[in-house]
Order: C-alpha cells, then structure tokens, then sequence
C-alpha cells in the first residue's frame, strides 16, 4: 500500500506531536530548526526544519521538514538510512551525498521544484530515492 499519510508510513512516534508543535510555535532545542529558508519553486517556500524524529524500529535518521504554497502548509519526512548517513558524503553518489550534507533538505527542494507534494521521501546509500506524495 503507498504511503498517503504519515501513519502509514512507520515514522509516527510519540514524539510526533512535540515536533509539529515545535514547527508551528517557530521554537525547538539547539539548532535544529531554521525558520524562513526561502522561497524554493513554484511557489513553494520552506519554511522549518531540520527537526531530527526518532525513528521507530529502523536503521535511518528521519528529519521532518515543512513547506508551504499559498495558504496550504505540508510537513514532510525524509527517511536517509544509517549507511547513507555513516559515509562520507565523497562516497556518495549524486545526488545522495547532497541530501545526506543538507539533513534531506535538497531532496525536498528538489521534490518540490518536479511540482510535487511529497510527506515523505526515503533515501539510501546506493542512490535510490522513494517519494510519496500528499494525500
């Protein structure tokens, strides 16, 4: 079944509300956040992220990103596995060894200048990328 909401995809953890509530409210531990990333493509703008999620029973990182177009906000998950995020970003192919330097970050704008409506895309060390769009 594709993926179509966040609970489908296997990421949803308890965290989850406290991460969207520290998107929302612009506030969040550390650095890990940056608000007003700029407008991207098609009148998408990114306008939080990179809130690191605890991924549940899976070897990756998972950083939750969020964009906007118009009135419409959409958070998006980026699922890089653990051998993508352990290389060093030279032994990488393109474009993974962008989107492991950027936290998922290119792989999102990337997404999104396609005109996509991606909330999750999934990444690993050999180069392949998984998007699933918004529902």
């Amino acid at each position: 079944m594709p993926c179509v909401s966040i609970a489908n995809c296997g990421v949803v953890n308890s965290e989850d509300r406290k991460l969207r509530l520290y998107l929302s409210s612009g506030h969040a531990a550390g650095d890990t956040v940056a608000i007003g990333l700029g407008i991207v493509a098609h009148g998408f703008e990114i306008t939080a992220g990179s809130v690191e999620a605890q991924p549940e029973a899976r070897d990756s990182r998972v950083f939750l990103w969020r964009y906007r177009r118009g009135e419409i906000e959409q958070d998006v998950y980026v699922v890089i596995s653990a051998t993508a995020m352990a290389s060093a970003t030279e032994a990488l192919p393109f474009p993974i060894d962008a989107i492991v330097a950027t936290r998922g970050r290119s792989a999102v704008e990337d997404s999104l200048k396609r005109g996509h409506n991606p909330t999750r895309i999934a990444v690993d060390s050999s180069g392949s990328i998984w998007e699933h769009p918004a529902d």
